[in-house]
């Protein structure tokens, strides 16, 4: 279901990104914070990615029903759950070619500083990462790292024929950010498991 439109949508936004985040199109530009001048279809690019989430946590079915309706039968307003962001970010130059896909996995790192990633689930996919992840984690446990990442989540009310707008025009900006399982401090955030997913591996 998620192919055809969907994922030509999303690789074409993929590819157009990687572009114009290139460390020369970087150097290049007027406003460092300022989200590459990509062009591209926001309803078609995040319900390929809501797809692929929900084809890898299956349990999302159950947490959000209207959702899931929605999605299988690709109607035309979808109803967007409470409590829960679709969010966006790049990946850090360190995770090279290296993907990642997981679910029902969350971590916290208490060593230092007190930091929480308490996804539903994720998909790293260079250049971008998207995480699917809950708004009402308590504070007192840790500040949440997608904190800064772009929200994504109204992109799925937008139209169908809506296949050129500017992500500048969207967003005001498009961070980098460091997965725990891929950076540098990897066994400094303890993991727990409910029916969790984790598939890593190298891009072709």
């Amino acid at each position: 279901m998620a192919g055809g439109r969907y994922d030509r949508a999303y690789a074409d936004f993929a590819q157009n990104v990687a572009r114009m985040t290139s460390p020369f199109a970087r150097r290049i530009q007027i406003f460092r914070n300022e989200p590459p001048a990509v062009f591209f279809a926001p309803r078609l690019v995040a319900m390929s990615v809501l797809y692929g989430m929900f084809g890898i946590y299956p349990r999302l079915r159950i947490i959000f029903p209207s959702l899931a309706e929605d999605l299988a039968q690709n109607a035309e307003f979808i109803r967007w759950p409470d409590k829960v962001e679709l969010k966006l970010g790049l990946t850090t130059p360190q995770v090279g070619k290296r993907g990642l896909l997981t679910s029902g996995v969350t971590m916290m790192k208490v060593l230092d500083e007190r930091l929480v990633y308490f996804p539903f689930a994720d998909i790293v996919f260079p250049p971008l990462i998207w995480t699917l992840t809950p708004t009402d984690t308590p504070p007192e446990l840790g500040m949440d790292i997608t904190r800064n990442l772009t929200n994504a989540s109204s992109w799925v009310r937008y139209s169908q024929d809506r296949v050129n707008v500017d992500l500048r025009s969207i967003t005001k900006n498009l961070p980098f950010f460091a997965h725990p399982f891929l950076g540098t401090d990897r066994d400094s955030w303890p993991e727990m498991h409910g029916e969790s997913v984790i598939v890593h591996g190298m891009i072709p």
